[in-house]
């Protein structure tokens, strides 16, 4: 299939981000003294965008939220890496976003289960936006603009001609100048000859014209998920203990998972920082082990956590920070298991977060052949070096140290399997050179060593 084009406006960006920090209805943002953003319910009070912030204050008793910058650039980045799931080619500017998806139609079944997949995320984090579908980058922005929606490809190239050139990018002179020689639509442009638009206006214009209608390429930047994350989030209402603070996080964890499905990414740590009105920061630490990728798993060890940080003020800014990550292999679950492995990693996350990051621990190998060098104990969520598995036998148990045998419990013993010879450390004037053996004795399975240094006889195994 041709390339199709799906833009958005989001509209409410400003509101969005003013409610994510816990704004009122009626919600009015201002920024220099005037406002820019009015919900529904302000409007009603006669509260509308370039008002001047004493205008809306004498129209009715309401709290004026300043706009959020920050918070504004973290929800179109959550909204790029939602968009990045669905198509390679996503380009995010300002208030708008634009992503190719005739490549993903064959994925997502139908334009329209696309469509109102992207429309329920907006609705659902952002709130009111304009959509449209086109043949190129420039014509679906158009739509979105006018508000002209269709789901049917032909005639989205119908409408072409049709588009006001009012409403067309351009400097405002050169809109004027068109407006007085009569031209309304991009029709009425496109009659003339290329001559002709040559020597009456300028090049921008013909070469915005040639991407609008698909006759040059229209390169773009296009969105790539950062390498890191990093979100922050203004608190219209500033908290005053901690525990509330689980709230506006879950804000911004919910872009944080966005972003690590985008990237097929597990989180193994990620901090949160808390800055005060009296300009001081604290910082809380979140190991997560295994690492998770899963909204609940990141939000249980913060619950737990949270509590624990001192607040010597009220906390008006929240940010949200990771650079740890492991790649994510999706596993399809076991019909039968009786517990799934989230669960697991849920259940451990918690313990942790609870207990201390030294509660949990484990055990993995090193690349030793001396048996008691051959695993070590590590914190519970460490990568250990990758070492294939050995076909020899071991035991379950081994000694702290090998345990010396006499004469007669080396009669009594029976060869069940060995010699196998270990030799290393040959370069220190202590190394090891030894023949192991698997024996009976008494009816205990034992793993026994003979030291080819000084022929004595040592236990350093059980088997279960």
């Amino acid at each position: 299939m041709s390339s199709l084009y799906l833009a958005l406006c989001i509209d409410d960006l400003a509101l969005a981000a003013a409610r994510l920090g816990g704004a009122l209805s009626p919600c009015v943002v201002v920024e220099n003294r005037h406002v820019i953003a009015a919900d529904a319910e302000a409007e009603n009070l006669g509260i509308l965008a370039g008002q001047s912030a004493d205008t809306a204050l004498a129209l009715a008793n309401i709290t004026l939220s300043p706009r959020c910058r920050n918070t504004e650039r973290s929800l179109m980045r959550a909204s790029a890496d939602w968009a990045y799931r669905h198509s390679s080619w996503v380009h995010c500017h300002d208030q708008h976003l634009i992503m190719e998806v005739g490549g993903s139609l064959k994925l997502f079944g139908d334009l329209e289960t696309l469509w109102q997949r992207m429309q329920t995320r907006v609705l659902h984090r952002i709130g009111r936006c304009r959509m449209g579908l086109g043949p190129t980058p420039a014509a679906a922005l158009q739509f979105a603009t006018l508000e002209w929606q269709t789901l049917d490809v032909e005639q989205t190239r119908e409408w072409l001609p049709n588009i006001p050139l009012h409403s067309l990018p351009l400097e405002t002179p050169l809109l004027l100048k068109l407006q007085g020689m009569g031209l309304k639509t991009v029709g009425e442009l496109m009659a003339f000859s290329g001559a002709d638009l040559a020597r009456r206006f300028p090049h921008s214009l013909i070469d915005y014209l040639q991407r609008l209608l698909g006759q040059r390429p229209d390169p773009r930047p296009l969105w790539q998920p950062r390498e890191h994350f990093d979100a922050w989030l203004h608190l219209q209402q500033p908290c005053r203990t901690s525990t509330a603070l689980i709230f506006p996080l879950r804000h911004l964890l919910e872009q944080f998972e966005d972003y690590l499905k985008a990237r097929q990414l597990q989180c193994t740590q990620l901090s949160v920082t808390a800055r005060q009105e009296n300009r001081s920061e604290l910082t809380l630490r979140i190991d997560l082990g295994g690492g998770s990728n899963q909204l609940s798993d990141l939000l249980e060890p913060l619950k737990i956590k949270l509590p624990t940080l001192a607040l010597s003020d009220r906390v008006g800014d929240l940010r949200l920070q990771s650079r740890s990550f492991q790649a994510w292999h999706a596993q399809t679950p076991d019909l039968m298991a009786p517990q799934s492995q989230d669960t697991q990693t849920s259940l451990l996350n918690a313990l942790r977060a609870r207990l201390g990051d030294d509660a949990l621990l484990g055990l993995s190998c090193n690349s030793g052949w001396v048996p008691e060098d051959a695993n070590q104990i590590n914190h519970w969520g460490a990568q250990p070096d990758q070492h294939h598995s050995t076909p020899l036998i071991r035991p379950t148990w081994l000694l702290d140290e090998p345990r010396p045998l006499n004469p007669h419990q080396v009669q009594q013993m029976h060869c069940v399997r060995g010699p196998e010879r270990i030799e290393s450390r040959w370069w220190h004037d202590q190394g090891v050179r030894r023949d192991y053996q698997v024996a009976w004795h008494n009816g205990t399975l034992m793993w026994v060593y003979q030291d080819l240094r000084t022929h004595a006889w040592y236990l350093h195994g059980l088997f279960a």
